[in-house]
Order: C-alpha cells, then structure tokens, then sequence
C-alpha cells in the first residue's frame, strides 16, 4: 500500500513540474513574439509541444511562422490546430489568411465557409475571395445575404454596388 501511495505522489509531482514547465515556456513564447522575436518564441513553443501537443500550440506556432512569411509551415500548424478544436474561430481565421497568401483560393473559400457558419459578418472577407477570383456573382449572392441580416458595412456596400 505505501509504495502505491509513494507513486501516485511521485506522478502527482512530475506532472505538476510538467504544468510549470510548460505555463514558463508559453508565456515566453508569448513574451518572445510580442518583441517580434519570432524563432526564439517558436523554440519555445516547440519545448511545450514536448510537454503538451495541445491546440493552443499549433495556433502559436502557426501565428510565429506567418509572421516570418513561412506560410508552408504555418499552415500546417494552423492545420494541426483546427483538427484538434474545428470549432474555434480564431484558429479558423489563421488557416483562411495563411491560404490566401499561398493562393490557395479554393481552400480558403471551405474554410471561409466554416467560420460564416460561426461568425456570419465574415461572409464580407468570403466575399473579397470571390472578387479576387473574378466571381462575382458569387460575391453578391453572399453580400446580398450579409445584407439581408443587417450587417453590411460601408465597404461591403459599396463592393456590392461595384
């Protein structure tokens, strides 16, 4: 019975120091890329992801490579962030930019979908791809509905009036 309690301490103990160690290098990761000091904070993220290969993670590594216009590898974080959590806007929104600057329209347009299903005013930014890909009508058929709910902004409108 003691050496049973003595183990659930001793792995009580490591996965706390786990905790610790990983919170110390998140928000160095942090700390690091709000001083645009993207590979050191990209260093750190890669010794949480050691420790916790969680969602978060992939975000912040994929914001750290957009930053340093490593788009192949930010969208594979992005990637790896909306598989583990499909319904997070934000990891969505780092996935749509990250194809649009590697003019992957087609995809940004199913994931553009997917954040419109969590965040309607985004129809808008759908909108500009279609612009961009000379489709226009299917630009106006998704400003007519941002319209039709009210949510039509001064550039909205006038992309619509063009």
């Amino acid at each position: 019975y003691m050496h049973t309690q003595e183990e659930e301490e001793s792995a009580a103990i490591s996965t706390e120091k786990n905790i610790d160690e990983f919170q110390e290098h998140f928000f160095e990761a942090l700390k690091q890329r709000g001083i645009e000091n993207y590979y050191r904070a990209i260093d750190e993220l890669l010794k949480c992801k050691k420790i916790d290969d969680n969602a978060s993670v992939s975000f912040e590594l994929g914001k750290n490579y957009y930053s340093l216009k490593e788009y192949d590898q930010a969208k594979e974080s992005f990637e790896r962030s909306v598989t583990k959590k499909p319904q997070n806007q934000w990891f969505l929104l780092g996935l749509f930019n990250t194809q649009l600057k590697l003019n992957e329209r087609e995809e940004a347009l199913d994931t553009g979908k997917k954040i419109v299903s969590l965040n309607p005013k985004f129809r808008e930014d759908v909108a500009k791809v279609y612009i961009g890909m000379r489709e226009y009508k299917q630009a106006l058929k998704e400003l007519e509905k941002l319209e039709k709910n009210g949510g039509l902004t001064l550039l909205a409108a006038n992309m619509k009036d063009m």
